[in-house]
């Protein structure tokens, strides 16, 4: 079952890219909140998934090469807000 259950969530995160804790417990209404804490955290070990506070994302955008060629890209400007940013706060 716990296998099922993760694949539901996997399935369900990586249609969306991003879920939140109410919404998966709205998909399994029957489980436990720590339950699906843990599978979370099962999930987040097996680099499917990564959670934040009160939610997950799924990092299958990590395996698009386009994705790590944009993430690459212009890091001096992006260098350089992330500065001017900083100095405004």
């Amino acid at each position: 079952m716990n296998r099922i259950r993760q694949e539901r969530i996997r399935a369900y995160v990586e249609s969306k890219n991003v879920a939140t804790i109410k919404e998966l417990k709205e998909l399994l209404p029957n489980v436990s909140l720590m339950t699906i804490h843990r599978d979370l955290d099962s999930l987040e070990r097996q680099g499917v998934l990564a959670k934040y506070r009160g939610g997950v994302k799924s990092i299958k955008h990590f395996e698009d090469v386009e994705f790590n060629v944009r993430l690459k890209e212009n890091n001096p400007g992006k260098l350089l807000m992330a500065k001017k940013a900083m100095s405004l706060l």
